[in-house]
């Protein structure tokens, strides 16, 4: 994005630190905006024209996981490494066999919509690297590096945080492992690669 031709106005105020009184940026605005506005109020088409830009990034942080479900009682073969208190002698294999039960969640059986068609190539490098890690910059290093010439930064960022919900849902993008940016890697580049 280039802003050199941006015209930009910086707001200042005296600030007094430590005996010393200076002049201290009090915020930056748009060259034309008024002294003393507010937030601008928007009509009904810059409101959709506003939710269609973000409706993929908006539509990611709002779907939350759903809790899991109880499911049937499993014994654990662990025993806990909590202190329990004094010891006594009664009861105390009913409650070591209490203390050692867990519940499994039940695992709900989803199916992701099908997706593009993959190219013999990557889909060949998705079967020999299954599973890897990296960091989120070497993945969008790597989508960078092999995308199709024909591909927008449009087009690439919604396919992009597209894939970040596939592979880390109800997410944040701090909280995303290497392994799932490994994921997200691999269906970007199914996506866009040009190998």
């Amino acid at each position: 994005m280039d802003l050199t031709e941006t015209l930009i106005q910086f707001r200042t105020e005296w600030n007094t630190y430590d005996g010393n009184t200076r002049l201290q940026v009090e915020w930056i605005d748009v060259y034309d905006a008024t002294p003393g506005r507010s937030v601008k109020k928007l009509d009904a088409n810059e409101l959709k024209s506003l939710d269609a830009q973000y409706a993929q990034m908006l539509g990611a942080s709002s779907t939350k996981a759903a809790p899991a479900k109880a499911g049937k009682v499993t014994k654990a073969g662990v025993k806990s490494t909590q202190n329990r208190g004094p010891v006594t002698n009664k009861n105390t294999k009913k409650t070591i066999k209490e203390e050692n039960t867990i519940e499994a969640p039940v695992e709900e059986n989803t199916q992701a919509p099908p997706g593009p068609p993959v190219s013999p190539t990557v889909a060949k490098e998705a079967e020999n690297a299954v599973s890897g890690s990296c960091t989120k910059d070497e993945a969008w290093k790597a989508v960078l590096d092999l995308k199709k010439k024909d591909v927008g930064d449009e087009a690439l960022a919604n396919i992009w945080l597209g894939a970040i919900k596939d592979a880390a849902p109800g997410i944040e993008q701090e909280d995303v492992t290497t392994e799932q940016w490994w994921v997200v890697r691999m269906k970007v580049l199914e996506q866009v690669s040009s190998v």
